[in-house]
């Protein structure tokens, strides 16, 4: 390094370095505790579980939260922990004999009416019809 400057130019170099490595741990240190709030929702999604809940146990303030489930999973909270309870539902509807009220509080809704609501706005169909479509399905294959 001749000059001043190329001692200046080199530190920015190593500064953009240092920041661009902080960056990207800070990056994967939010996506690994993303995978780790995932894994909690599907172990706990029977339960009254929330944002603010979720937030206080992994140490986030609750608007970043939602911010940063939205960027890094594509939806937000609340539909993500609705996917999770919808996909048990249709695997209970499909797999076992639980009444329509027993399979709602087993994945954490407390009033069927609410489950039933739920169910049919995000597959169009109630939980009756979904069920009845595996009915359908293997009837066509007794002979």
């Amino acid at each position: 390094m001749d000059t001043l400057w190329d001692v200046i130019v080199y530190i920015k170099k190593i500064f953009n370095k240092i920041g661009d490595s902080l960056f990207e741990q800070g990056k994967n240190k939010q996506v690994n505790v993303l995978n780790q709030i995932k894994y909690y929702i599907k172990k706990n999604f029977n339960q009254n579980i929330n944002l603010d809940l979720i937030a206080n146990k992994f140490h986030f303030n609750s608007s970043y939260l939602s911010y940063l489930f939205k960027k890094e999973i594509g939806i937000n909270f609340s539909e993500y922990i609705t996917q999770v309870r919808l996909n048990e539902a249709k695997y209970l509807l499909l797999e076992t004999d639980l009444t329509i009220r027993e399979i709602a509080n087993k994945i954490g809704y407390n009033n069927e009416k609410n489950f039933y609501y739920v169910f049919k706005k995000n597959l169009n169909l109630s939980p009756n019809q979904y069920r009845m479509r595996k009915e359908y399905r293997d009837s066509k294959f007794i002979n």
